[in-house]
Formats: structure tokens, sequence, C-alpha cells
């Protein structure tokens, strides 16, 4: 992001230069434009957005390990568990290690 910034500071600069603005003004307008989102709070509304629905498929999570749990045979019921946790564990993993898009 940092990169991003500065490089269109850098152009707006240059273009200020060859326009004969200040070149210093045109350069903080466009940091200013860069940095928007993070400034007006979209950037936090879109990070809290996120943790809650990832909550909330936790808990979805749990909620369908105990559908199962509840369909099999009670000498079944622990097996059925573990293999809840388990593939809930490598999804977990898997997208700490690979990340989302």
């Amino acid at each position: 992001m940092r990169e991003k910034a500065l490089a269109a500071a850098a152009d707006a600069a240059q273009e200020a230069i060859d326009g004969g603005d200040d070149p210093a003004e045109a350069a903080t307008a466009a940091i200013g434009r860069t940095y928007a989102p993070f400034i007006n709070g979209d950037f936090i509304n879109t990070s809290v957005l996120f943790l809650v629905g990832g909550f909330l498929v936790f808990w979805m999570a749990a909620g369908f390990a105990m559908l199962e749990g509840g369909l099999v045979r009670s000498k079944n019921v622990t097996m059925q568990m573990t293999k809840n946790i388990g593939l809930f564990s490598l999804a977990a993993i898997f997208y700490y290690l690979i990340g989302y898009n």
C-alpha cells in the first residue's frame, strides 16, 4: 500500500511541476486520496464484517457437528465429532497458509 501511495504522490508531484503548481500540495492531495478508505472508516467496517462473518461460520460448523453427532448411533458420536474437528482444523490451517483470494 505504501508503494502505491508513494507512486501516486510522485506522479502528482511530477504533473504539478509540469503544470507550474506546487508539487508538495499535489503530492499531499494524492496521498490523501490513496489513504481515503482507511481514513473514513471503510477499512474498519469491512474488517469488523469479515470477523463477524468468520465467527458465525465457526459457530455454524459447531452446530453442524452437533447435528451429525445426533444423527449417528451413540457409539459413533466420538468418531463423528473427531472427524468434524479434524476437517475444521485442516480448513483453518489451509486458510491461514493459502489465504483468502
